[in-house]
């Protein structure tokens, strides 16, 4: 007679590899807290550390490396956008190019990385709709994604939902990859632009020294009519769509 000593696995065996990235991701967080601690900076000191790796050889990687680990910490999207735009797209058209080429792939590696936690951690957390609830704003944009993901995310993109959500509903929903991040790359290209042109107009180091900065106008002008054309191009559609609560 044989005896079936067979045991459920335990906590870590079936969360093991979650307990790695939340490590991971205590490592990226409680690094910089323990590197500005040891260093005694400022949150301004660590600023200017950054801005003056970011205008090294290296500095398009490092900006390309600090999008990508935002979404695990508490970095802003605008602002990192708004410093590229200050950093490599001031100097003329060409350098705003550049800069809005090295945005459209650091945000959307940072958009991969927000995906793949979603689709990873997020399984289970979104039920398919059964039909009974799918008035709720995260249950009908689902439901619009799972049908139509490109339509979707691009009208997400457009609308300024929050970035990383739509980002983080992709992956919960594990929409095609490829799909959500053409649709995301055309749907922010005119926010970014907008954005980066803001930044080229201004003087970074002046605002970090705590001066009054004299803005480019013409980059300035040219960032707010994309910015207005884009805003005004979002209320057309938002008024078109019967499905927005």
């Amino acid at each position: 007679m044989t005896t079936n000593t067979s045991q459920e696995p335990s906590f870590v065996q079936q969360h093991w590899q979650k307990l790695v990235a939340l490590a991971f991701w205590v490592f990226i967080v409680g690094g910089g807290f323990l590197y500005t601690y040891l260093n005694n900076l400022s949150g301004t000191q660590l600023l200017i550390q950054i801005v003056e790796l970011m205008k090294t050889p290296i500095g398009p990687l490092i900006y390309i490396l600090l999008y990508a680990i935002r979404p695990l910490t508490f970095l802003s999207a605008v602002a990192l956008t708004l410093v590229a735009g200050s950093i490599f797209g001031s100097g003329g058209p060409l350098n705003l190019a550049l800069a809005v080429f090295y945005t459209v792939i650091a945000s959307h590696v940072s958009a991969t990385v927000a995906y793949f936690i979603g689709r990873y951690f997020g399984k289970g957390l979104i039920q398919e709709s059964n039909g009974e609830d799918d008035t709720g704003f995260i249950a009908r944009w689902s439901k619009r994604m799972q049908d139509n993901t490109f339509e979707a995310v691009l009208l997400m993109r457009v609308f300024f939902l929050p970035f990383d959500l739509v980002s983080y509903l992709a992956g919960f929903l594990r929409v095609n990859w490829f799909t959500f991040i053409s649709a995301s790359i055309l749907g922010s290209m005119a926010g970014s632009i907008a954005i980066i042109a803001f930044g080229a107009s201004l003087s970074l180091e002046e605002i970090i020294a705590g001066q009054t900065p004299d803005p480019d106008w013409r980059v300035f002008a040219f960032g707010l009519v994309i910015m207005v054309i884009s805003v005004a191009a979002s209320q057309f559609l938002k008024g078109r769509d019967q499905n927005l609560s």
